[in-house]
């Protein structure tokens, strides 16, 4: 992901001239040093001027508001960490200001619904978490708006019924997973709509049998 960039740039030998390094005392960090301080605010900056990262550390990690911007100036990223953890809400923006998507986390952890958006500013999907694992409904759309896929999942498991859709609007499948396996009778159409073989699984495995429409 891109608000990992951060994090590996720290862990990475950079020229001085690639990116401006300062902290809270205001001074420019030395020989091209990335080591940003035990306790207080730290900033980066674009070769241009422009602010990259600005935030703050309590006891040599990452602690409350954090944000980062594009090279153009536009934010990029703004969330919060708690004792070298992302806590709370995150968002994202592409170089255009345009919202690319939000994420809830819980002690560093995916927690809370995970929303995302197309460029024409469609929702893309809504995914929801609790303590790292997919958990509740899930919904995928096209960049048209129209839904693509729907189900459920239960700590991590695709569970009960489960749909999708084409392009056209039309149902594409229809079926029920049990413990993220395909099980009993799935149903499927093609992209106008005309009905399809019904198909039957057992367990995950299909089962070499067609059943009567």
């Amino acid at each position: 992901m891109k608000w990992m960039l951060s994090g590996l740039l720290r862990s990475m030998t950079i020229p001085v001239a690639a990116v401006i390094l300062a902290y809270s005392s205001d001074v420019v960090a030395q020989n091209g040093s990335t080591a940003p301080p035990e306790n207080g605010k730290w900033t980066e900056e674009y070769t241009t001027g422009n602010k990259k990262v600005e935030g703050n550390y309590a006891n040599g990690t990452r602690h409350g508001k954090w944000a980062e911007w594009h090279s153009n100036g536009k934010k990029h990223v703004e969330g919060e960490y708690k004792r070298g953890h992302r806590e709370g809400n995150w968002k994202y923006w592409d170089r255009n200001g345009k919202k690319q998507y939000t994420e809830s986390y819980k002690a560093g952890v995916h927690h809370g619904l995970w929303l995302a958006w197309f460029v024409n500013g469609k929702k893309q999907f809504e995914k929801p978490y609790a303590g790292g694992e997919p958990h509740g409904k899930w919904k995928e759309y096209y960049p048209t708006g129209d839904k693509k896929l729907e189900g459920k999942y239960v700590k991590g498991l695709k569970q009960g019924t489960w749909k999708s859709w084409h392009e056209s609007g039309k149902t594409q499948s229809e079926g029920t997973f049990v413990d993220n396996k395909q099980d009993g009778r799935w149903k499927y159409w093609d992209f106008d709509g005309e009905k399809k073989p019904d198909q039957y699984y057992e367990h995950g495995h299909h089962v070499n049998r067609l059943l009567k429409r």
